[in-house]
């Protein structure tokens, strides 16, 4: 449940963006200049995952970072994406920071990311690009190459 708040920033939030960052990042920049340089004219802007190109390719390594428990959903999940149709290479985000406007389309990607999340496992990132690629006629997304624990707009902290 701690996700909720990550995932349906739209219901917590009330302001035209909003920008999410999990608890070991931090802005080293105002706010406003993160939202001009990553988001521009996007509806969303999240960084690339630095390693993986492809939620098949992640998978494996996701598996490995939950319980056993998990294994089988999360199996489930991929296994039903690629029946649907997702193209491997589509992109995978690392979503540790988040830039969001607040409108209906974004609300929407929110509302179906966190329906997969829900009905999957807690691995966001796994779901994430496949909301993006079911929508991609609707919303426009950002992937920031590069790497948010090295960017100069941020700091990392290690835990």
């Amino acid at each position: 449940n701690a996700k909720i708040y990550k995932v349906l920033s739209h219901k917590y939030i009330d302001s035209k963006y909003s920008i999410w960052l999990d608890g070991n990042i931090m802005i080293n920049i105002n706010e406003q200049d993160l939202i001009d340089k990553f988001l521009g004219a996007a509806d969303i802007a999240v960084f690339a995952h630095p390693r993986r190109k492809c939620i098949y390719a992640e998978h494996p390594e996701a598996r490995n970072r939950v319980a056993p428990e998990f294994y089988t959903l999360m199996d489930e999940q991929v296994r039903n994406y690629r029946n649907e149709g997702m193209p491997p290479n589509f992109g995978l985000a690392e979503c540790g920071m988040i830039i969001r406007r607040n409108t209906p389309v974004v609300n929407e990607f929110n509302e179906k990311w966190w329906a997969e999340i829900c009905r999957y496992t807690q691995r966001d990132q796994m779901s994430f690009p496949y909301v993006w690629w079911k929508m991609k006629e609707k919303i426009h997304i950002n992937l920031i190459q590069g790497n948010v624990r090295e960017h100069p707009y941020f700091k990392y902290i290690q835990r």
